[in-house]
């Protein structure tokens, strides 16, 4: 793992990560090791990508404190960022 590693950075790999850039008001959006922005498709309720070259309306997620050490995505919509099978690949 990266030694350089943000205090917030989202690893999905060994090598891969996304870092939350912070949009003000608890708003953020995921930017990943390969320079392109996460979006959910719809605003939520689509598939989740990592392939949009700047931040975009499907873009944006609210940080929602679950713990102190745990936090969910929500998006514009209303919906949760989740891992089908809990993120098995």
């Amino acid at each position: 793992m990266d030694s350089q590693a943000g205090p917030h950075r989202i690893y999905y790999s060994r090598r891969h990560y996304a870092d939350p850039e912070p949009l003000g008001s608890g708003i953020v959006a995921l930017r990943t090791s390969g320079g392109s922005y996460v979006g959910a498709q719809f605003a939520g309720g689509g598939a989740v990508t990592a392939d949009a070259t700047a931040i975009g309306p499907w873009g944006t997620f609210q940080l929602v404190r679950l713990s102190w050490d745990r936090f969910a995505l929500r998006t514009n919509n209303g919906h949760y960022l989740s891992a089908i099978n809990g993120g098995a690949v």
